[in-house]
């Protein structure tokens, strides 16, 4: 009998790629959820981020860019990993 691993028949899990598509949808829908239920939506419009066209997308860019770099985050870690462990000798 073969052993998979700690992830048994999920084994695809192990790749940063594979995971971050079955785990986003789960984080987004979740995130939005308690945006819904916790923040203060009365106090939106109130806020200078989005009262006019110029802030709405000097906010969406800035999204766009923190969520770039967090998944380059992820994709580079694995091999950062490896690296790490490669010159203290493990590998």
């Amino acid at each position: 009998m073969q052993h998979n691993g700690a992830f048994g028949m999920y084994s695809g899990l192990k790749n940063p790629l594979t995971l971050m598509s079955y785990v986003t949808p789960v984080m987004a829908i979740s995130t939005g959820l308690l945006s819904l239920v916790l923040d203060p939506w009365h106090e939106f419009n109130k806020t200078s981020y989005f009262n006019n066209s110029w802030h709405v997308a000097r906010s969406c860019l800035l999204m766009f860019f923190g969520g770039t770099l967090a998944f380059f985050m992820v994709q580079a870690f694995p091999f950062l990993f490896i690296l790490n462990l490669s010159f203290f000798g493990v590998f």
